[in-house]
């Protein structure tokens, strides 16, 4: 039988290791960590919650390809939505709300400055532009 070692079991390292075991290799996941998921991952203080890793899962579509592919059926994972995505607070009072409803999001951009809506859509129509040319 095949055998692989993966060094990391950040989102990489355990998309790859599925993705060998799905395939039939044996498969080994090598972590320094005390648990798994990279930079993908959290820390409390102060009653608040902090992210140290990824905020949003911009392509949720791999993410289910890999758990379609898993054959450990006992890890039923199941992505739920954020509302919202999180929120930002400065000294001086002001908060900014990121979430994936785009009229909302344009409202908080212009909440700083108007003029920087416009950056911000051609922004959006770039990025479209490099995700559709990865994935199609």
């Amino acid at each position: 039988m095949e055998k692989a070692i993966i060094i990391g079991s950040g989102i990489g390292g355990i998309a790859v290791a599925i993705r060998l075991q799905s395939k039939g290799i044996n498969t080994l996941v090598i972590e320094k960590q005390k648990k798994p998921g990279g930079c993908a991952n959290i820390y409390k203080e102060k009653g608040f919650t902090f992210d140290t890793g990824p905020t949003v899962i911009t392509d949720p579509n791999s993410i289910k390809e890999i758990l379609s592919i898993q054959k450990n059926k006992k890890y039923n994972i199941k992505l739920l939505p954020v509302k919202p995505f999180y929120k930002i607070f400065w000294k001086c009072g002001k908060t900014f709300i990121y979430n994936n409803n785009q009229k909302l999001l344009e409202e908080q951009i212009k909440k700083f400055n108007f003029n920087d809506i416009f950056g911000y859509r051609r922004f959006l129509n770039y990025s479209d532009r490099i995700f559709t040319e990865i994935y199609n």
